[in-house]
């Protein structure tokens, strides 16, 4: 029964360890005050690509950031880079 008990608990532990926190970024593109559809959205942490989403219609994106990083955000056209940002997660509080 005590063993038992202890990996149930062990168990519980490690998924809680493994679970990671994320944050939702959710944005519209603009360029020349119009909303721009089926802009790329290239999302890059540690020079890697993690991830990359077209915007919608009405310039809408979104897509989930892991806790304690910090990520590059490419957003471009087909024929132009509108726009670079970085995303700190690192001292944002997390619920």
């Amino acid at each position: 029964m005590f063993l038992a008990l202890i990996s149930i608990v062990l168990a519980r532990i490690i998924s809680a360890i493994g679970q990671e926190k994320y944050f939702t970024f959710k944005a519209h593109v603009y360029y020349k005050n119009k909303l721009i559809k089926c802009a790329v959205i290239e999302v890059y942490n540690a020079g890697d690509l993690v991830y990359e989403t077209l915007s919608k219609g009405g310039g809408r994106f979104q897509f989930d950031l892991l806790a304690e990083k910090e990520c590059m955000v490419e957003v471009s056209t087909p024929t132009k880079r509108l726009k670079t940002i970085w995303i700190n997660t690192k001292k944002t509080k997390v619920r």
